[in-house]
């Protein structure tokens, strides 16, 4: 029984691992949402529009990605701490985001 502690800290080792790659997927899938975002300012201008447009196809599928990630994140975060509080705050806002992209899609340019 002396290994079982190591086993447990080679496993911990192991999921934060996985922890650490959701984490930087999730940030690089909430800063999709974050550009197009960022664009609808620009939206007069012929090249901004034309990356809105191009990325405003992908943001659905982006948006099923973050969920996915989220909850993984918060099953492992669960895993390595038993008293970790789940969180969906980066949901809330790319939501938010999400259909001020939706509502700018609208609109003429």
């Amino acid at each position: 029984m002396p290994n079982q502690p190591e086993q447990v800290s080679v496993e911990t080792k192991k999921l934060k691992a996985k922890l650490e790659v959701l984490e930087a997927r999730k940030k690089m899938l909430f800063q999709r949402f974050q550009k197009s975002f960022d664009y609808i300012k620009d939206l007069n201008k012929a090249k901004v529009a034309e990356y809105f447009t191009v990325g405003f196809h992908s943001l659905e599928n982006s948006k099923i990605q973050l969920i996915s990630v989220v909850e993984h994140i918060n099953l492992l975060s669960l895993k390595i701490n038993d008293e970790f509080i789940p969180s969906y705050q980066v949901l809330e806002a790319a939501d938010d985001l999400h259909c001020h992209i939706i509502e700018a899609s609208k609109k003429p340019t």
